[in-house]
Formats: structure tokens, C-alpha cells, sequence
């Protein structure tokens, strides 16, 4: 009996070791570690990532998105972003970008690769057939968007852009084409030339008190019948018996830089008092469409022959060599720029030159002389805020001319040899204004196209 309890005490004894040894040679089972995951709200607004592996995100956003990414090689580390309001698109851009890999989307998938993979993919060649902007205009502007090894070319014969770059950059060359290559808003400029004898502010009541003479700069419009309105050169101008009537004289002495803003009752107003008086003229009226911020420019001139001359030492005198061509008459540069809420600011510069008199220039081959004549110019700048449809009236371009007075008695001023002793001759000095009044009208691409005026 005693030797049965020694064989069982021997035989668990051995189990215990057995079981001991298995127990030694077994492997530690190892702990388990937390993997980042990416937190994505309900709704798709909110991403939170923290500490989560590039790829990671960025599959985790293509599923969001419904689209398939391409992870190329070295796109690796980790990122911690916080996003809202983002598309899952333009999170997989941010994401990409923040840490220097290139975004490519090519026909529904997205490929991210490093910035030197991109660099090595081959060139993709684009033409971009323009219908509004100019290709040459628009090459300045996309030398900035190319990559080193990008190039650009200009067809002007049909206004084309071929782009030849990597994928990716032309991915941002594309969106920047189809800005700038669309219908800009036009504008129309109706001008009037008025030459009068007039005094515009004592016998119109025109109101040119609305402007800031040392800088010709309008600051407002003409005032409400029965108001008064302050004047930018100091003083005032009270309104009686209707909008034209204003104190007379209050600003002629200021009137060689004066401008005014009308609306369309006062200026038509003032063009039917100008268009039924013996006194004016109407000397052009031209109408002229330009783009937003394209300068417009309108020639009604006569040229002019200005001679040359040249001097010979053979003769030791100046001889006739040919004739340069000088404009004369009215030019007109306006650059409008569209503003908000229907406003237009308008760069103008008017000037209007004449020939009334010529000086005999005599030499030793040409004793009978040539005439040249002594051109006189006015000229105006200013720039304007004015309201689409309001007419802006300027003057202050004056011209002295001297003028032959005839006077006689009649009947007894016609008879032969005695005539001169009932008439008389004098000389006369009359002061002419030439008025401009010019209207500015925003057209929008449609209307253009209905009305016919296109660039």
C-alpha cells in the first residue's frame, strides 16, 4: 500500500514537471496595440484624423467619395488633421498636398504620387482654341502655372494655346483657361461735341459745383430742384425756377476744369436747349463699345501737311525733304471700369486741336515760301464716378477767335465811291466752348449680342 501512494506521488510529480517544461517552452503571446482609425462624422462634413497613416486616410476618403485612389510608392507617414465642410475630394487634396504629394484625378480615379514620380511622368499636350481672350494676352499669364519642363505656344492666326506639361499641371492651367477665356461686359459710350458762344453755367444752369477742381474728380451729381448744393471749389449754388437755373456766375471763373454729372432729364434738357440755339453747334456725335477697362478712342480729325526740311551743306541752306501728317480735330480716350451696384469709373481725356493761322517759312530755294501751320490744341483729363445711363458734361476746352465785324447804313453803304463812308469794319474777339457731354451705358453679354453691339 505504501508503495502504490510512492508510485502516484512519483507519477503526478512527473506531470507536474512535464506540464512545467511545456509551460517554458511555449511563446509569450504579445500584447495587443491600438491601431489608429480615422473618425468620420454621420454625415460626411467632419473628418478627424489623428495620427493616422496617409494611406489610410486617403482610402478611407475615396470610399467616401466613390471614387478609386491609387497610393503611389513613398507616399508614406502619418497625418493628424482636423476638416470640416470640405468635400471628401478636396480633403484627399489637402491632405495630399500638406505633406508635398502630388493629386492627380484622371477619368474618375485619383493617383497620389511624390513631387519627384510626378516629375517623371510623360507630357501631355492641350489646345486651347480661345473665343474671347487673346492667346498671347493669356501665355503671360500661364507661364506662371507651368512646370520646368512645360511649354507654351501661341497660333495667332487662330487664337490658339497649345499647352504641353505633366498631368498635373495642366490640371491647373485647364480651370485658370476657362476663367479668363469668357464674354466680358461691355460698355457703351454715346458722346455729343457741342461747340457754343454760351456761358454753360449762366445761361444753361448747368451745375459744376460737383466736382473737386484740384483733382478733377466728381463727387456727386447735379442737385434737386429747390436744394442748394456745396461746391468743391468753396461757395454755393442756389437752385430757382427749375434744375437748370442756378445762380449765375457762381463758378465760370473755376470753368477751365469743370465737369458735372447729369441724369437723363437734365441732360436731355440741356442738349434740346443747345439743339435749338443759332449759337451752337453740334460738331460729332459718336457712339463707340468697349470692354471693361479696354480703352476706347475716337478720332474726328482732318490730316494735316506739316513740311519737313532738311539742311544741305552743299547749298548751306534748308530745302523741302517731305511732309508729316498731323491730326486735327477732336480726340476722345475713355477707359471705362464697371463698379458695383452699377457705377462706372471713366479716365477721360478729351482734346480738341485747330489751325487758324499759318507762318510763311521762306529759304534761299523756296523764295516763294511754304506754309506752316500753327496748330492750337485744348485738352482736358479727368476721372469720374458716374452711374450707368447718367451723362457726364464737360468743358472748360475755349477758343478765342477774332472775328470781322461789318456795319452800314442801308442804301447808302452799297453806293459806288461813296459806299466806304457809310460802312465800317471792326474787329471782333469771341469766346467759343466746346461742351462734351458723354453717356456711358453698361451692356451685359446678352443684351450685346441682342442689340448688335459686339466687340
Amino acid at each position: 500500500m505504501k508503495k502504490q501512494w510512492i508510485v502516484i506521488g512519483l507519477w503526478w510529480m512527473g506531470l507536474s514537471l512535464l506540464g512545467a517544461g511545456l509551460h517554458a517552452q511555449s511563446p509569450a503571446t504579445p500584447a495587443t496595440t491600438a491601431t489608429a482609425e480615422p473618425a468620420v462624422s454621420e454625415d460626411g462634413s467632419v473628418y478627424n484624423f489623428s495620427d493616422v497613416e496617409i494611406n489610410v486616410a486617403l482610402t478611407t476618403l475615396a470610399r467616401r467619395a466613390g471614387v478609386s485612389v491609387i497610393v503611389g510608392d513613398g507616399v508614406t507617414g502619418k497625418v493628424t488633421v482636423h476638416l470640416e465642410n470640405v468635400s471628401p475630394k478636396d480633403a484627399m487634396r489637402l491632405i495630399a498636398e500638406s505633406r508635398g504629394f502630388v493629386y492627380q484625378e484622371e477619368k474618375g480615379v485619383v493617383k497620389i504620387r511624390t513631387a519627384a514620380a510626378a516629375e517623371n511622368q510623360p507630357l501631355e499636350v492641350r489646345i486651347f482654341t480661345l473665343k474671347y481672350a487673346k492667346a498671347e494676352d493669356l501665355k503671360g499669364v500661364l507661364n506662371d502655372l507651368r512646370g520646368p519642363k512645360g511649354k507654351i505656344q501661341v497660333d495667332a492666326r487662330s487664337n490658339t494655346l497649345v499647352v504641353s506639361d505633366i498631368p498635373p499641371n495642366l490640371e491647373k492651367i485647364v480651370p485658370v483657361v476657362e476663367a479668363l477665356d469668357s464674354q466680358t461686359t461691355q460698355v457703351m459710350i454715346e458722346g455729343k461735341f457741342i461747340e457754343t458762344i454760351k456761358n454753360p453755367q449762366k445761361d444753361l444752369g448747368i451745375n459744376w459745383s460737383g466736382t473737386l477742381l484740384n483733382h478733377g474728380i466728381s463727387i456727386g451729381g447735379p442737385p434737386v430742384t429747390g436744394g442748394s448744393s456745396s461746391s468743391g471749389g468753396g461757395g454755393s449754388s442756389t437752385v430757382v425756377n427749375g434744375p437748370f437755373a442756378v445762380k449765375s456766375g457762381s463758378l465760370f471763373g473755376n470753368f477751365w476744369n469743370a465737369t458735372a454729372v447729369l441724369d437723363a432729364g437734365q441732360a436731355s434738357v440741356a442738349l434740346s436747349f443747345l439743339n435749338r440755339d443759332s449759337d451752337s453747334e453740334l460738331l460729332a456725335n459718336p457712339r463707340v463699345v468697349t470692354t471693361d477697362n479696354g480703352k476706347a478712342k475716337i478720332n474726328i480729325t482732318q490730316q494735316y501737311p506739316i513740311p519737313q526740311f532738311t539742311f544741305s551743306e552743299q547749298t548751306a541752306s534748308f530745302q523741302l525733304s517731305g511732309f508729316q501728317y498731323k491730326d486735327i480735330g477732336i480726340t476722345l480716350n475713355v477707359t471705362p471700369r464697371i463698379n458695383k451696384d452699377n457705377y462706372i469709373t471713366l479716365e477721360v481725356t478729351p482734346e480738341v486741336s485747330s489751325s487758324t493761322q499759318s507762318k510763311s517759312f521762306k529759304t534761299s530755294t523756296l523764295t516763294e515760301g511754304v506754309d506752316i501751320p500753327i496748330v492750337e490744341t485744348r485738352q482736358i483729363t479727368t476721372t469720374v464716378l458716374i452711374k450707368s445711363g447718367n451723362t457726364l458734361a464737360m468743358g472748360g476746352l475755349i477758343r478765342e477767335d477774332a472775328v470781322d465785324n461789318y456795319t452800314k447804313v442801308p442804301l447808302m453803304g452799297d453806293l459806288p465811291l461813296f459806299g466806304p463812308l457809310f460802312r465800317s469794319k471792326s474787329l471782333a474777339k469771341v469766346k467759343r466752348n466746346l461742351l462734351l457731354f458723354l453717356t456711358p451705358t453698361v451692356i451685359s453679354p446678352d443684351a450685346a449680342e441682342a442689340t448688335g453691339f459686339e466687340k
